[in-house]
């Protein structure tokens, strides 16, 4: 059974896929991000890039710029009896045209890559270009978003905010009748292990059953994932010992794949094994891992020094860059989420968010989000800089 569930908290919606009672995957929307993907737009032709056989396009101040690639552009090529058939990016477009885009890939800030769009013909030819770059259609809320993004196959729809079930009831009636409200709202991610995980996440590190490790640790160029024997490797561990936590890290691996969006070049540095028939039933194990993830990549065999190379195509950003990218952001959203799940108690006060200055700077800064914390539980809420490092919530 695929399940949806939605935590809809303040400046940011968490949405995971359940598989089977399992965590699958997850994705993070954050309000303090501009969403693009499938929103359409008038651009401008900034400038050529031909080395790169594509333009760089210009979508106002507010949403910043975008790459259309050539085999994108193609469609809104001249035509007619006597025109030139195009052969690159010049051929199509020229700097300073408008023309109807859709967005179809988000940025990769991190990787320096901006969103990736497609010329709309069917715009093109029906509808007069503005003087000035121009929102046609506003890419989907947060909300919708999720739905987009995992809710056309699920079996059930489960959120915590009844305000956010209601606008996804209206936006996609012919799923309202598998959508639910959760019964205890502020533990939903809790009871499902997500928060847990995301907290495990954040640190690089994921433990094994027998008591080994995996640490992953990403860069713009490489994800390496290093395994590690911990406790049980002490000493000299068997062969049997080594394969055993090897193939543990095998089907963790898949999965953390999938659910925490890698993608690109990633090596695997497993524990050496000396044996060949143990190589090989790792290789094996490895491969019905990936399958049961659901995880499509190319990758090499094993090295003789048990390295093995990994290429999945990246869908936007990762879940630990997404969380560590800013971390003081990261923060003071958590904060607001606990803010909110302890605003919603029955007890009386004022709310009061205790934490470092940083902290404290970026919510003041974001002050709307405080608004709508305090609209949301209905009481007043104090900053207060926190005298240790850690933060703090009380009414």
């Amino acid at each position: 059974m695929l399940e949806l569930i939605i935590n809809s908290g303040i400046g940011e919606v968490r949405v995971a896929s359940i598989l089977d009672g399992n965590p699958y995957a997850v994705k993070i929307f954050r309000n303090t991000v501009p969403q693009l993907l499938g929103g359409v737009y008038w651009g401008r032709v900034k400038n050529l890039a031909r080395d790169l056989d594509g333009a760089f396009i210009d979508l106002g101040k507010k949403y910043g710029e975008a790459f259309i690639p050539y085999r994108h552009a193609r469609p809104i090529a001249p035509k007619g009896k006597g025109v030139q058939k195009p052969k690159n990016i010049s051929h199509v477009i020229y700097e300073g045209q408008l023309i109807p885009i859709e967005i179809i890939r988000e940025a990769i800030p991190h990787d320096n890559k901006l969103p990736q769009v497609r010329a709309r013909r069917d715009i093109f030819e029906e509808k007069k270009p503005p003087k000035i770059p121009t929102c046609i259609t506003p890419a989907p809320s947060p909300t919708e978003r999720t739905i987009l993004w995992g809710g056309k196959d699920a079996e059930s729809i489960i959120f915590d905010d009844l305000e956010a079930m209601a606008d996804a009831k209206k936006s996609f009636p012919d799923l309202a009748k598998i959508m639910k409200h959760y019964k205890d709202p502020p533990t939903l991610f809790e009871d499902y292990g997500l928060s847990e995980r995301l907290d495990q996440i954040k640190t690089g590190i994921s433990p094994l059953p027998s008591g080994g490790t995996i640490r992953f640790e990403e860069t713009s160029a490489i994800v390496a994932i290093d395994v590690n024997s911990g406790s049980i490797g002490k000493g000299q561990a068997s062969e049997k010992v080594k394969l055993q936590v090897n193939i543990e890290a095998a089907h963790k691996i898949a999965d953390e794949i999938q659910f925490q969006n890698f993608g690109g070049l990633m090596v695997i540095d497993f524990i050496d094994l000396s044996r060949e028939t143990d190589r090989r039933t790792l290789m094996k194990v490895f491969d019905g891992a990936l399958r049961v993830a659901g995880v499509e990549l190319e990758k090499t065999g094993l090295s003789k020094f048990m390295l093995m190379e990994l290429r999945h195509k990246k869908a936007g950003w990762s879940i630990p860059r997404q969380l560590n990218n800013n971390p003081i952001e990261t923060e003071a959203l958590e904060l607001l989420r606990l803010g909110l799940k302890e605003g919603s108690t029955s007890l009386p006060g004022s709310l009061t968010l205790e934490a470092i200055p940083p902290i404290i700077k970026w919510l003041e800064k974001n002050d709307l989000l405080l608004r709508q914390l305090k609209q949301k539980i209905g009481r007043e809420i104090h900053l207060e800089v926190a005298k240790a490092s850690s933060s703090r919530i009380f009414l």
